[in-house]
Parts: structure tokens; sequence; C-alpha cells
């Protein structure tokens, strides 16, 4: 299986969206890797860019799903076996840990924004009930479910995140399955308090988000391109099926 991924230079004035392959300071790069047998197989690291080694300690069981840079240190989510494992951190990017408390119930992590101003990382993933798809945390290896708001859609018995991003200073989006067309796009102002948007999917779903330094674009899984520039209104910029791409 083949699978594009793409690099995103950025710094921590000018947040990327959501990098699955995230630089650091001093040039250091973090990614995924697809195929893998142990944890530590699960994540690669690099000085260059050119030459990947894996992990020295940590990865996930099952896959990491997304990774974001900030203050100096990384946090990834992933598929691991506890609500601990499925956030994890790294302030080099060859040593990782489990989040030290939270995490999601349903142990599957998928999405993960970091905020400069307000120093802030929010994470999305598969919760047992819908705060818990939706986690925020001032260190990165502490977190809390939201205090307000989350995903309805109940699905096997999870609520589940898919994919979230910031504008750097006051605003958050996040998308997932929805127990309605508005349920599935939420967001907020401070990464804790979340309210549903006004128009959102008709099939209940979205699956990603990015911002793009004006706007928020985010689509669902009959790939329908949605824009806005406050979280809370969606204009379809794009009602035709196309392939996604994602980062």
């Amino acid at each position: 299986m083949n699978k594009t991924v793409h690099l995103h230079f950025y710094s921590e004035q000018e947040p990327a969206p959501k990098p699955k392959v995230a630089p650091t300071k001093p040039k250091t790069y973090v990614a995924e890797n697809l195929f893998y047998d142990s944890p530590n197989e699960s994540i690669l690291y690099s000085m260059n860019g050119s030459n990947w080694s894996n992990i020295v300690k940590g990865g996930f069981s099952e896959g990491l799903n997304d990774v974001a840079y900030g203050s100096n240190f990384w946090v990834a989510v992933g598929n691991g076996i506890t609500s601990t494992s499925s956030i994890l951190y790294s302030g080099n990017g060859s040593n990782w840990s489990n989040c030290r408390s939270g995490g999601f119930i349903g142990w599957y992590g998928n999405g993960i924004s970091y905020n400069p101003t307000s120093r802030m990382w929010v994470a999305v993933g598969q919760g047992d009930v819908p705060e818990n798809s939706i986690l925020y945390s001032g260190n990165g290896s502490n977190w809390s479910n939201s205090i307000s708001g989350g995903f309805n859609g109940n699905y096997g018995g999870n609520y589940n995140g898919l994919s979230i991003a910031n504008n750097g200073t006051n605003l958050w989006v996040a998308v997932g399955v929805g127990d309605s067309s508005n349920n599935c796009i939420l967001h907020s102002g401070n990464g804790t308090n979340w309210s549903n948007s006004l128009n959102g999917f008709y099939n209940s779903d979205s699956l990603s988000v990015t911002y793009t330094g004006s706007k928020f674009l985010i689509n669902n899984s009959s790939n329908v391109l949605k824009s806005s520039t406050d979280g809370i209104h969606w204009t379809t910029v794009l009602s035709t099926p196309f392939q996604v791409v994602h980062n």
C-alpha cells in the first residue's frame, strides 16, 4: 500500500495544520511507518530528512495516526492498548513515553493540534462519552476530557473525533462522527468548551480539517469540501467527488 506523506516546515509563531511529519529545532523529523512489527518501528525519526531510523523507545502497538510539535517537544496520537498509550510525548523524537494521565478510553487517538498562543494541546479520538472524544492538555502529558461538548455519534459504543486544527490564536475546529449534520463539525474559542456548527454535512460525519492561514477546510466521506472563517458557518466549495490527499 502506497501513501503520500507531506513535509511541513513551520515555526511556533506560524503553526502548520496537523502534519504527519513534523520538524523540530534543531533539524529533526518524526514520521509514521506503515510497515512495522513492533511498537518502536511504528515511528521513525531523522536528523536530516533523508536517513531514517526506528525510534529507540516507545511507540504505538497498532500505528501512529497524527503528530504535532510545540514548546520544544512532540506529542503523537495513535492506536494503543490502554488509554494512556493512545497519546505519546517525546522531547527528542527518538524516545517516547505514554501520557501520564488521561487519554482516550477507546484507546485510539486520531488527531492532534498545538496552539502556540495559548500553549495548549487538543487531541481527538475514540472515547466512551462525547467529552472523551476531545481532550486537552497544557503540557502534552496530562490530559483531561473537554469541559463541555463533544461528538455524539455512537459508533460501536464509542464516540469518535477524527481530526482537529486551530488558527494559531483563538479558534479551534474539530471534526468527527456526529448524531446530526451540525454535530459532525465542532468549534471552540478555548479548546475546552465545544459547540456545534450551524451547517455541517448531511451524512453526519467529517473526515479531516485543516487551516490554510485564512480559513478552515473540511471534507467528509463523500469527499465534499467546505470552508469557513469562523468555524460556525460553512460553505460548500466543491461538491464533485474527488480524491483527497490527507496531511
